[in-house]
């Protein structure tokens, strides 16, 4: 691991958290109060999210100086093709 990052993530005042969003479906007015349209996620839309998360990531990472380009590099390139999330029993465990 970067040193600088090992330091960042030694320190008391860093605090790294995630946020998630699953989306089921939307809402919409009907006659008998509200109806659900099911959200359909692609693999392809999720790989795209997923690489977008990943850039957007190492960008910070680089412009606060944790990590070097070449290492932002190293990891851009290094990343497996995107796969699908799959989810285990509990909403809590999620394995990507």
């Amino acid at each position: 691991m970067d040193k600088r990052v090992a330091k960042v993530l030694q320190s008391s005042t860093v605090q790294l958290y995630f946020h998630c969003c699953v989306i089921d479906g939307v809402f919409s007015a009907a006659d008998a109060g509200v109806r659900l349209h099911p959200a359909l996620l692609t693999d392809a839309a999720s790989g795209r999210g997923q690489q977008q998360t990943r850039r957007r990531v190492l960008s910070l990472f680089q412009h606060r100086e944790w990590l070097s380009p070449e290492a932002v590099e190293t990891l851009q390139c290094r990343c497996a093709p995107p796969r699908p999330l799959s989810f285990r029993a509990s909403p809590l465990n999620i394995e990507c």
